[in-house]
């Protein structure tokens, strides 16, 4: 097998199987679902007038977050393919 078949062997390991031995897997598995849920919530809370106007310069600059966060979802599965 060549360097960048293991490469791709291992990131797929990695993103799809997440063994429970595996250690960089389950770190992957946790920050995955952690941007998974921080988006969803960010979403939810923005769409509260109350809190929209109490916190509107926080989710002004919290909104590269979703774009950030797809990025680090879009680029390991690139990575696999």
């Amino acid at each position: 097998m060549t360097r960048i078949q293991n490469i791709r062997k291992r990131a797929f390991n990695v993103l799809e199987i997440g063994e429970k031995g595996d250690r960089l897997s389950r770190i992957i598995d946790i920050l995955l679902i952690s941007l998974i849920s921080l988006n969803v919530l960010s979403v939810i809370l923005e769409t509260l007038p109350s809190l929209q106007n109490k916190y509107q310069l926080f989710f002004d600059r919290f909104e590269f977050f979703p774009s950030v966060s797809l990025a680090s979802n879009t680029l390991p599965v690139l990575g696999v393919l």
